[in-house]
């Protein structure tokens, strides 16, 4: 979300991105990484294609499943297995 747009699904995180806007350090590495740089401009320039890239990833994160039991567990650190 962002503070510009926030009642409104659009493509402003990624224009406040270019802008040196972010909110988190990983926010900016986003920008400043060459490999996921050119995509944050994409984005950031083409709602349509920002639109249809969330759309395709909102399918396919929807049928990953959710694991339950002894299938996944709930970290006490995310940086470490329990």
């Amino acid at each position: 979300n962002d503070p510009e747009t926030s009642s409104t699904f659009d493509n402003q995180y990624y224009r406040n991105l270019l802008a040196h806007k972010g909110l988190f350090q990983t926010d900016s590495a986003l920008v400043e990484d060459d490999r996921t740089r050119k995509i944050v401009e994409l984005l950031a320039s083409d709602e349509e294609s920002f639109f249809e890239r969330w759309s395709e990833s909102f399918v396919k994160m929807s049928v990953m499943g959710v694991r339950v039991g002894e299938q996944g567990e709930i970290r006490r650190s995310c940086s470490a297995v329990n």
